[in-house]
This record gives C-alpha cells, sequence and structure tokens, in this order.
C-alpha cells in the first residue's frame, strides 16, 4: 500500500521531471497523463487520490489547475514546485547549475550595467547545456529573479532582476 508521503513525492517528482526534461515557459502537464505515469509508477493508487493533490497543491500555489466538469484540466507547474521537492531530493536548486546561470547574469550585469546576455553568450559562460538552461531560466524567471523576452521560440535577452541580485547575494556570496 502507498502512503501519503510516497504519492506526494512521486507527483511532485513528475512534475519536477516535467520542468526538469521540458521548460517551457509555462510548464503544463494534462492531468490524464499525470494519473497515466503515477498509476504505473505506484501500487494501489486511484485516480482520486492523485487529483486529490494535486487540487492540495493548487490550493497552496504549487500549481495552477484548471479543472473541468470531469475532474481533469491542465496543471501548469509553478516554480514552487522544484523548492518544495528540492526538499528531499536533488534538484537544479541543488546542483550548481542555478548558481553557475546567476553568477553569470550577476557579473554580466556588473560590467555592462544592465544589458541582456545573447542565449548563446549565457550557454558559453555559464557552461550550462541547453537543456538544463531551458529549466534554470523557466525557474528563475518564474521566480522573478531574470527578466527575459518569452516567445513560441523560447527565450531570449535575459538579464538579472534586482530581486535576483538580493537572492544571489543571499545565497550564494
Amino acid at each position: 500500500m502507498t502512503t501519503d508521503d510516497e504519492l506526494e513525492k512521486t507527483i511532485l517528482g513528475i512534475m519536477y521531471d516535467a520542468v526538469d526534461d521540458n521548460a517551457q515557459i509555462p510548464t503544463q502537464l494534462g492531468s490524464r497523463s499525470l494519473v497515466d505515469v503515477v498509476t504505473e509508477t505506484l501500487d494501489g493508487v486511484d485516480e482520486d487520490d492523485i487529483l486529490y493533490f494535486v487540487e492540495r497543491f493548487d490550493s497552496s500555489g504549487l500549481v495552477d489547475f484548471s479543472k473541468h466538469s470531469d475532474g481533469h484540466g491542465p496543471i501548469k507547474i509553478q516554480p514552487s514546485v522544484v523548492d518544495e521537492y528540492d526538499k528531499n531530493e536533488r534538484t537544479l536548486l541543488s546542483d550548481g547549475r542555478l548558481e553557475k546561470v546567476l553568477l553569470t547574469l550577476y557579473e554580466h550585469d556588473r560590467e555592462t550595467r544592465g544589458q541582456p546576455l545573447s542565449e548563446s553568450e549565457l550557454l558559453d559562460q555559464a557552461d550550462v547545456d541547453n537543456d538544463s538552461m531551458d529549466a534554470s531560466i523557466w525557474y528563475l524567471y518564474g521566480k522573478g529573479y531574470v527578466d527575459a523576452t518569452i516567445d513560441s521560440h523560447g527565450w531570449h535577452g535575459p538579464s538579472i532582476t534586482e530581486m535576483g541580485r538580493s537572492f544571489y547575494e543571499r545565497r550564494y556570496q
């Protein structure tokens, strides 16, 4: 029998993987897809148990769940999912990616007084691969630490915000 704690960690892990594997702004996951993955992963879990946690995550601001009349709908994943999942698992918050990205943006901001970097410059200078960079920008943008132009082709011209500078100085200096 699966415990509530195991179910919660599994759902958070699936949501985190959706962000880490394919960070788009916004990152969405269908509740039916989530139910399918969770029921394949854990024994003895039913749809109502999973949707109960999604609704709890919605009420606590981890996700924005647009529930339809059948109980399903799109789940917009918020950056706070990463914060919550990081309490128990190694994530982009704890593996050094964010520090590299923020350090690069922070130093560039000090040198150029706020001029944005190009995507290729940031990738080169931060020494982070494309997928890791996408997840990092998704998180940092969602938290308000980075400003960027977001369009159907991704993100462009990232720059660190005042909130991002303060976060970097508190956490990494």
